[in-house]
Formats: C-alpha cells, sequence, structure tokens
C-alpha cells in the first residue's frame, strides 16, 4: 500500500525523526532563539559546525568588502547555517514562544531586480 503512511498519525519515523518540524521537540538554544529540528543527528551536526560556518563567512565577508563591520552578523549567519542543514521546514522561536517566520527575516527591505541596458 503506497498510500498508507498518508494516515499514519506518528509523529516520527521509525528511526526517530519527525516528519513535521512543527512537532519536534528537539532544539538548540543559540543567539537567544530556540531551533527546532526533524532529528538528533541533524541538531548535533549544527551544534558541531555552527561556530566554524559562521568564522569562516565572517573570513570571506571581510576578504571582499575589508572595512565593513561585521560583528554583528552571527544571528543571521546562524539562521542562514540552519536553513541550509534543516531540510523538513524553518521553526525558530524566541526565549517567550513567539515563531520567527522567514518572511520577518527580510524586514521592509525590498529586493528589486535590475536590468542592464
Amino acid at each position: 500500500m503506497a498510500g498508507a503512511y498518508l494516515y499514519n498519525t506518528n509523529k516520527k519515523t521509525v528511526r526517530g525523526v519527525f516528519i513535521n518540524i512543527q512537532d519536534s521537540d528537539i532544539c538548540s538554544l543559540r543567539n537567544g532563539l530556540y531551533f527546532y529540528f526533524c532529528s538528533n543527528a541533524i541538531k548535533e551536526h549544527f551544534e558541531k559546525h555552527i561556530d566554524r560556518y559562521i568564522e569562516k563567512a565572517k573570513a570571506r565577508i571581510q576578504s571582499v568588502v575589508p572595512n565593513v563591520d561585521i560583528s554583528n552578523i552571527d544571528l543571521a549567519l546562524t539562521i542562514e547555517y540552519y536553513t541550509y542543514i534543516e531540510k523538513r521546514g524553518f521553526r525558530v522561536e524566541t526565549l517567550h514562544g513567539a515563531k520567527i517566520k522567514k518572511a520577518h527575516l527580510l524586514g521592509d527591505v525590498e529586493f528589486v531586480e535590475e536590468k542592464e541596458e
């Protein structure tokens, strides 16, 4: 029965991976935000590699734009890395339980594509 799993009421797979990130209770606290993960393996990968990722990203930015202040960029890089490794969705919450949505991250910035003439 190929579609039988659609009626499965379990929130996890046999290997303990949450099917829907919104049901997950696996999280990591970083920069004042809770980052939720579909599995412990993804969470552990995130925690193991995030500091090195931030360090390398800052070095790349400094090599391209040497005089820019990047002291407050850690949160943006943390969110970028989280979205890169967590493939089952996006769930980030504040310490008080407010949900952060991807759309909120752009704020009032509007991106306009410019055409070369």
